[in-house]
């Protein structure tokens, strides 16, 4: 992201996605917070009209007390699992966006394996350093008048204990790090 400057880009996606991830988890549990009081209301207004219409019937003589009472007996097994489903439906919407994540992920076609025997581009570049120092900003000399040159074609390996400046010469090639002492302006050509 630093080589081709697009931290920001990144930022901004990051925080799209971020905010898009925000308002659909708060989607889902406000759904998620409603289903059970819906449903307890529901289960709850089954008990009032099996109750009012049992007493008018009881009050006329249709019913006795012990079938009002049934009545509601079974009107309270009838909404037992419904509460139970409510209560599940979190764990039910976590295990379907699971299943698309899965699929999507199975959906993603194979990468075809490495050839036996790799074409590799021709080599164009021409890259030269002459007496190059490099620093950190408040640290010791990492680098001290390196000279190294690599014609096209020809490979070059560095190689050396840990803290040699390794990593820091290919930052250096790749301009992450900057030189900070050179033996003329156009040290390092590629």
């Amino acid at each position: 992201m630093r080589v081709f400057g697009r931290q920001a880009e990144s930022a901004a996606a990051f925080h799209r996605h971020n905010q898009e991830l925000f308002e659909a988890g708060s989607r889902a549990q406000f759904v998620s917070g409603l289903i059970q009081p819906a449903l307890m209301f529901v289960a709850n207004l089954g008990y009032v009209v099996v109750a009012v219409a049992g007493g008018l019937r009881v009050a006329s003589g249709a019913l006795t007390i012990g079938e009002v009472q049934a009545f509601v007996q079974y009107a309270r097994t009838f909404s037992g699992p419904l509460s139970n489903v409510g209560s599940l439906s979190g764990l039910v919407q976590a295990g379907i966006a699971s299943s698309e994540r899965v699929a999507e992920l199975l959906a993603v076609p194979e990468e075809a394996p490495d050839p036996l025997h790799p074409v590799r581009p021709a080599a164009r570049g021409h890259v030269a350093f002459h007496d190059v120092s490099f620093r950190h900003a408040s640290g010791p000399p990492v680098i001290e008048h390196l000279s190294l040159e690599v014609r096209p074609g020809q490979r070059a390996a560095v190689v050396g204990p840990t803290g040699a400046g390794k990593t820091t010469l290919v930052n250096l090639l790749m301009r992450f790090h900057e030189v900070t002492g050179a033996a003329s302006p156009s040290t390092a050509s590629t």
